[in-house]
């Protein structure tokens, strides 16, 4: 796999994905001078408060969910991962991290539970992105070149995701959209069982820096 430079990357502990922060260091435009007036999603409230943000709500994200995924295919389940990892919605969501937790589903308990630890909030992007009700759609493409060869029970996937926002015009305009690479391990105990994801990095591409 041909390597990708990146701006920055935020690990929960040995494995978690700190979504969050990721979002605090992206390429979004710096904070607005003034707070919006009035809290149009449930995440404005608490992004004041990054190392304190609870769970969100659950239901369904507006830029949709996956359907059936066929957990014997490994790429079918980093797909999956990736593309829910970065499709959030503010009407649910109080952090980033929430998407990561509805991702936590394809991946091993050790690495979902560190998701549902993660408290961090979002930064400068994903506050645009609250000011208007947002929520984001993502656009998964497969590294073209092979993966490395691990055996039957590890495999690593290498995936590019566009993250397109969508807000309410008439409140505030959205967010410059993302790309970001995503890298998944997965792992199983043997050939006949389910892929989980036991690792993750995600990274915005330098062409997203400012």
């Amino acid at each position: 796999m041909t390597s990708v430079t990146r701006r920055c990357l935020a690990v929960g502990g040995a494995f978690g994905l700190a979504l969050g922060t990721v979002a605090g260091c992206s390429s979004a435009a710096p904070e607005p001078d003034a707070t919006p007036t009035a809290a149009v999603s449930t995440a404005t409230a608490v992004m004041t408060a990054p190392n304190a943000v609870p769970p969100g709500a659950p239901g369904a994200p507006r830029g949709g969910t996956e359907g059936t995924v066929d957990g014997a295919d490994a790429d079918a389940v980093a797909e999956a991962i990736a593309s829910t990892l970065l499709r959030f919605d503010t009407a649910l969501d109080l952090s980033p991290q929430d998407a990561a937790r509805r991702a936590s589903k394809w991946m091993t308990p050790e690495l979902a539970d560190k998701q549902d630890a993660q408290v961090a909030g979002g930064g400068a992007w994903w506050n645009d992105l609250a000011a208007g009700n947002g929520w984001t759609s993502t656009v998964t493409t497969p590294d073209p070149e092979p993966p490395p060869d691990l055996g039957e029970k590890l495999a690593v996937r290498r995936l590019f995701v566009t993250v397109q926002p969508h807000t309410d015009a008439h409140t505030a305009p959205a967010p410059a959209p993302q790309k970001w690479v995503v890298e998944v391990m997965l792992a199983r105990p043997s050939s006949s069982a389910q892929w989980k994801a036991e690792r993750l990095q995600a990274q915005l591409t330098a062409a997203d820096a400012p």
